[in-house]
């Protein structure tokens, strides 16, 4: 099975060699140093499981997320060809909306700076989280939206500038379902 990562402008890898959610069946995943492939063997160590449990697939290491020092990565997940937003502004609208529902953040705290939900949205659009058929087929024309804590994020992408506007945050409507039993 292969997939297009949005990181990748359209260039295909085997879902087992992304870490796409999108996989044959749920499963955990854990750090291990990949020693050496002989045959169909894979060693490994470093592994934090308990002894006996099954590898059943292997991901990338991505350093912006993982933090093992002196850890390589893949090329194509250390310089991929999508360039970053490097611009992040939010409207007057998300504003208020983010002030009015900090009291309903679960993870991540109001207001500014590290561990804050505004930072988390910057560096969840600083990587362009558009598939690569809506930024290459929409491109700046359309808006579009992802959840981060209890909340929606809806925003619009200025591909010239590569920068983002964040329009509305709204409650995740799996939240409100929740909060309605």
């Amino acid at each position: 099975m292969k997939i297009k990562p949005p990181k990748l402008g359209g260039k295909k890898v085997g879902i087992f060699a992304s870490r796409a959610p999108h996989r044959p069946n749920p499963i955990g995943l854990s750090i291990a140093k990949v020693e050496k492939v002989e045959g169909n063997a894979l060693y490994v160590s470093g592994v934090d499981l308990v002894d006996g449990t099954p590898i059943l697939d292997i991901k990338p290491y991505i350093p912006q997320w993982d933090a093992v020092p002196d850890a390589c990565a893949p090329s194509w997940v250390t310089d991929p060809p999508v360039p970053p937003i490097t611009e992040i502004e939010f409207s007057v609208k998300a504003e208020v909306s983010l002030q009015a529902l900090a009291g309903e953040l679960v993870y991540l705290k109001g207001g500014e700076g590290p561990g804050s939900v505004k930072e988390g949205i910057r560096e969840a659009l600083g990587c362009d989280p558009r598939s690569t058929a809506l930024r290459n087929k929409y491109g700046s024309k359309v808006e579009f939206g992802f959840c981060i804590d209890s909340l929606n994020v809806i925003c619009q992408m200025i591909d010239e500038r590569h920068a983002a506007l964040v329009l509305d945050v709204e409650l995740n409507a799996e939240r409100k379902a929740r909060e309605a039993m």
